[in-house]
Protein backbone atom coordinates (compact mmCIF):
# COMPACT_ATOMS: atom_id res chain seq x y z
CA UNK A 1 0.00 0.00 0.00
CA UNK A 2 1.48 3.42 -0.98
CA UNK A 3 2.58 5.56 1.92
CA UNK A 4 0.40 8.44 0.71
CA UNK A 5 -2.73 6.28 0.81
CA UNK A 6 -1.80 4.86 4.19
CA UNK A 7 -1.17 8.36 5.52
CA UNK A 8 -4.52 9.53 4.14
CA UNK A 9 -6.41 6.66 5.75
CA UNK A 10 -4.62 7.25 9.05
CA UNK A 11 -5.46 10.95 8.90
CA UNK A 12 -9.10 10.16 8.14
CA UNK A 13 -9.27 7.72 11.06
CA UNK A 14 -7.71 10.25 13.42
CA UNK A 15 -10.13 12.90 12.19
CA UNK A 16 -13.16 10.67 12.83
CA UNK A 17 -11.85 9.78 16.29
CA UNK A 18 -11.30 13.46 17.04
CA UNK A 19 -14.88 14.32 16.01
CA UNK A 20 -16.29 11.43 18.06
CA UNK A 21 -14.30 12.64 21.07
CA UNK A 22 -16.07 16.02 21.04
CA UNK A 23 -18.93 16.20 23.57
CA UNK A 24 -22.64 16.22 22.81
CA UNK A 25 -24.93 18.22 25.08
CA UNK A 26 -28.54 17.08 24.96
CA UNK A 27 -31.52 18.70 26.63
CA UNK A 28 -35.04 17.35 26.34
CA UNK A 29 -38.59 17.53 27.59
CA UNK A 30 -41.17 14.90 26.73
CA UNK A 31 -44.77 14.10 27.50
CA UNK A 32 -46.75 11.08 26.30
CA UNK A 33 -50.42 10.41 26.99
CA UNK A 34 -53.01 10.40 24.21
CA UNK A 35 -50.52 12.33 22.12
CA UNK A 36 -46.77 12.77 22.13
CA UNK A 37 -44.63 15.90 22.47
CA UNK A 38 -40.85 16.06 22.46
CA UNK A 39 -38.66 19.15 22.70
CA UNK A 40 -35.01 18.42 22.03
CA UNK A 41 -31.91 20.58 22.01
CA UNK A 42 -28.64 19.13 20.74
CA UNK A 43 -25.31 20.96 20.89
CA UNK A 44 -21.96 19.62 19.70
CA UNK A 45 -18.38 20.71 20.39
CA UNK A 46 -19.20 22.87 23.42
CA UNK A 47 -22.02 24.64 21.61
CA UNK A 48 -20.15 25.27 18.33
CA UNK A 49 -23.09 23.65 16.52
CA UNK A 50 -26.58 23.42 17.98
CA UNK A 51 -30.03 22.42 16.84
CA UNK A 52 -33.45 22.68 18.43
CA UNK A 53 -36.13 20.17 17.54
CA UNK A 54 -39.74 20.40 18.60
CA UNK A 55 -42.32 17.78 17.77
CA UNK A 56 -45.67 19.30 18.72
CA UNK A 57 -48.47 17.30 20.19
CA UNK A 58 -51.28 16.26 17.94
CA UNK A 59 -54.41 14.22 18.04
CA UNK A 60 -54.00 10.64 16.93
CA UNK A 61 -55.09 10.14 13.36
CA UNK A 62 -58.20 8.10 12.83
CA UNK A 63 -57.37 4.61 11.66
CA UNK A 64 -59.44 2.50 9.34
CA UNK A 65 -61.08 -0.52 10.86
CA UNK A 66 -58.69 -3.44 10.58
CA UNK A 67 -59.88 -6.80 9.41
CA UNK A 68 -60.19 -9.66 11.86
CA UNK A 69 -57.31 -11.44 10.18
CA UNK A 70 -54.99 -8.43 10.44
CA UNK A 71 -55.87 -7.95 14.11
CA UNK A 72 -54.99 -11.55 14.80
CA UNK A 73 -51.72 -11.09 12.94
CA UNK A 74 -50.80 -7.99 14.91
CA UNK A 75 -51.63 -9.71 18.19
CA UNK A 76 -49.54 -12.73 17.21
CA UNK A 77 -46.59 -10.52 16.22
CA UNK A 78 -46.90 -8.54 19.45
CA UNK A 79 -46.88 -11.70 21.56
CA UNK A 80 -43.89 -13.02 19.64
CA UNK A 81 -41.95 -9.80 20.19
CA UNK A 82 -42.83 -9.81 23.87
CA UNK A 83 -41.71 -13.43 24.28
CA UNK A 84 -38.45 -12.61 22.52
CA UNK A 85 -37.82 -9.56 24.73
CA UNK A 86 -38.57 -11.49 27.92
CA UNK A 87 -36.37 -14.40 26.80
CA UNK A 88 -33.53 -11.98 26.08
CA UNK A 89 -33.76 -10.35 29.51
CA UNK A 90 -34.11 -13.67 31.34
CA UNK A 91 -31.20 -15.36 29.58
CA UNK A 92 -28.54 -16.60 32.06
CA UNK A 93 -26.16 -13.78 32.91
CA UNK A 94 -28.13 -11.11 31.06
CA UNK A 95 -29.52 -9.38 34.16
CA UNK A 96 -26.01 -8.86 35.51
CA UNK A 97 -24.76 -7.79 32.07
CA UNK A 98 -27.56 -5.24 31.70
CA UNK A 99 -26.82 -3.83 35.14
CA UNK A 100 -23.18 -3.50 34.19
CA UNK A 101 -24.17 -1.79 30.93
CA UNK A 102 -26.33 0.71 32.81
CA UNK A 103 -23.53 1.39 35.29
CA UNK A 104 -20.91 1.81 32.55
CA UNK A 105 -23.17 4.13 30.54
CA UNK A 106 -24.08 6.14 33.62
CA UNK A 107 -20.43 6.66 34.50
CA UNK A 108 -19.81 8.17 31.06
CA UNK A 109 -22.81 10.50 31.11
CA UNK A 110 -22.64 13.81 32.93
CA UNK A 111 -26.16 14.47 34.13
CA UNK A 112 -27.28 17.91 35.18
CA UNK A 113 -30.94 16.91 35.49
CA UNK A 114 -32.77 13.74 34.54
CA UNK A 115 -36.29 12.64 35.44
CA UNK A 116 -38.67 10.11 33.93
CA UNK A 117 -42.09 9.11 35.25
CA UNK A 118 -43.73 6.16 33.49
CA UNK A 119 -47.07 4.39 33.77
CA UNK A 120 -47.15 1.13 31.81
CA UNK A 121 -49.83 -1.51 31.32
CA UNK A 122 -50.07 -4.39 28.85
CA UNK A 123 -53.08 -6.24 27.45
CA UNK A 124 -52.54 -9.08 29.93
CA UNK A 125 -52.17 -8.17 33.64
CA UNK A 126 -49.93 -11.21 34.09
CA UNK A 127 -47.66 -9.93 31.32
CA UNK A 128 -47.52 -6.56 33.07
CA UNK A 129 -46.41 -8.30 36.26
CA UNK A 130 -43.72 -10.29 34.42
CA UNK A 131 -42.43 -7.14 32.74
CA UNK A 132 -42.04 -5.31 36.04
CA UNK A 133 -40.44 -8.37 37.58
CA UNK A 134 -37.84 -8.38 34.82
CA UNK A 135 -37.21 -4.63 35.30
CA UNK A 136 -36.92 -4.86 39.07
CA UNK A 137 -33.08 -5.05 39.14
CA UNK A 138 -32.78 -1.87 37.06
CA UNK A 139 -35.30 -0.09 39.29
CA UNK A 140 -33.35 -1.08 42.40
CA UNK A 141 -30.20 0.27 40.79
CA UNK A 142 -31.87 3.57 39.93
CA UNK A 143 -32.75 4.11 43.59
CA UNK A 144 -29.02 4.30 44.36
CA UNK A 145 -28.35 6.88 41.64
CA UNK A 146 -28.75 10.33 43.13
CA UNK A 147 -28.75 12.07 39.73
CA UNK A 148 -31.75 10.14 38.44
CA UNK A 149 -35.42 10.51 39.33
CA UNK A 150 -37.06 7.39 37.86
CA UNK A 151 -40.60 6.38 38.75
CA UNK A 152 -42.25 3.38 37.10
CA UNK A 153 -45.83 2.45 37.95
CA UNK A 154 -47.76 -0.58 36.66
CA UNK A 155 -51.37 -0.36 35.52
CA UNK A 156 -53.04 -3.77 35.59
CA UNK A 157 -56.45 -2.49 34.45
CA UNK A 158 -55.71 -1.49 30.85
CA UNK A 159 -53.03 -1.30 28.15
CA UNK A 160 -51.46 2.10 28.60
CA UNK A 161 -48.24 4.03 28.20
CA UNK A 162 -47.88 7.42 29.81
CA UNK A 163 -44.58 9.22 30.23
CA UNK A 164 -43.34 12.60 31.38
CA UNK A 165 -39.76 13.66 31.90
CA UNK A 166 -36.88 15.86 30.99
CA UNK A 167 -33.19 16.35 31.47
CA UNK A 168 -29.87 17.81 30.46
CA UNK A 169 -26.94 15.49 29.79
CA UNK A 170 -23.48 15.53 28.22
CA UNK A 171 -21.86 12.51 26.61
CA UNK A 172 -18.77 11.65 24.58
CA UNK A 173 -19.81 9.58 21.53
CA UNK A 174 -16.61 7.53 21.31
CA UNK A 175 -16.94 6.23 24.87
CA UNK A 176 -20.61 5.33 24.39
CA UNK A 177 -19.81 3.47 21.16
CA UNK A 178 -17.06 1.52 22.92
CA UNK A 179 -19.39 0.48 25.75
CA UNK A 180 -22.14 -0.64 23.35
CA UNK A 181 -19.72 -2.61 21.18
CA UNK A 182 -18.34 -4.38 24.26
CA UNK A 183 -21.90 -5.19 25.37
CA UNK A 184 -23.00 -6.53 21.97
CA UNK A 185 -19.88 -8.67 21.59
CA UNK A 186 -20.09 -10.18 25.06
CA UNK A 187 -20.89 -13.93 25.30
CA UNK A 188 -23.95 -13.18 27.46
CA UNK A 189 -25.42 -10.97 24.73
CA UNK A 190 -24.84 -13.57 22.03
CA UNK A 191 -26.48 -16.29 24.13
CA UNK A 192 -29.43 -14.03 24.93
CA UNK A 193 -29.86 -13.12 21.25
CA UNK A 194 -30.04 -16.77 20.24
CA UNK A 195 -32.60 -17.49 22.97
CA UNK A 196 -34.67 -14.44 21.95
CA UNK A 197 -34.74 -15.46 18.27
CA UNK A 198 -35.91 -18.95 19.18
CA UNK A 199 -38.58 -17.61 21.53
CA UNK A 200 -39.86 -15.17 18.90
CA UNK A 201 -40.28 -17.98 16.36
CA UNK A 202 -42.07 -20.33 18.74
Amino acid sequence: MPLELLGGLLGLLLGVLFLLAMPFDVGFRLKKDDSFRLQLTVAWAYGLLSKELDRPSGKPKAKKAATKKSRHGQARDGKGNFRAAMAFMRSPGMSARLLRLVQDMWQQIRVRQLSLHLTVGLDDPAATGRLFGALAPALLLSDRLTRLDLQLEPDFSQPILQAEGGGQIRLIPITIIGIMVAFLLSPASWRALVVAVRAGRS
